[in-house]
């Protein structure tokens, strides 16, 4: 325990004197940077609320809360779990082009891209993700997501996590930046 705390100290140090720290804490410029939640304090904690009802309660994740109830996936992310969630937020949605958007008009193609934001059976930490650097996740969508971690970011597949891990009572929850937009085979779903 005193090794990992030494270890994160000095991560720390490292961090905040090339301007990573200050990205992290939204005082950079660019996209933010995350590190791992024991670096970082303690990470944003709702153990005693399901992922579902502490998505509804997050502002930035309205419309990602909306089209999971839509698609009926809400009562998934309210199951047993293990789950990590890779939520959208409201301007990742916004940004979505207008061909992206009316593939998400089909219901069916708006599930399965939302399933392809969760992985299912394991929860995942920030540390977790930053160690599987070049590695695939199995997203519930059944299809990859892969795990990018450079320079003190995690992107998954597109998408960049932005600020830290929210906890729940049964999984974790990384807010995005990106809608990742599923790819069937060699072709892309976006018609």
């Amino acid at each position: 325990m005193t090794t990992t705390r030494n270890f994160l100290a000095l991560a720390l140090i490292i961090l905040s004197a090339n301007g990573a720290f200050a990205q992290s804490c939204g005082l950079g410029s660019g996209s933010s940077s995350v590190m791992p939640a024991a670096a970082q304090g303690a990470a944003k904690s709702s153990v005693e609320q399901d992922i579902m009802t502490v998505i509804k309660q997050e502002s930035s994740l309205m419309m990602f809360a909306k089209l999971l109830k839509d698609t009926d996936l809400s009562n998934a992310l309210q199951g047993t779990g293990p789950f990590t969630v890779f939520a959208p937020n409201d301007p990742a949605f916004s940004a979505c082009s207008k061909e992206d958007q009316k593939a998400m008009g089909d219901k069916m193609m708006l599930a399965t891209v939302l399933k392809y934001h969760v992985v299912s059976g394991q929860e995942l930490t920030t540390a977790d993700l930053a160690e599987m650097n070049g590695q695939a996740l199995k997203a519930l969508s059944g299809m990859d997501l892969l795990v990018t971690a450079k320079n003190g970011k995690i992107s998954v597949g597109d998408a960049n996590l932005v600020g830290q891990e929210i906890n729940a009572s049964n999984g974790v929850i990384y807010i995005v930046d990106t809608v990742n937009m599923p790819k069937m085979g060699a072709t892309d779903v976006k018609k």
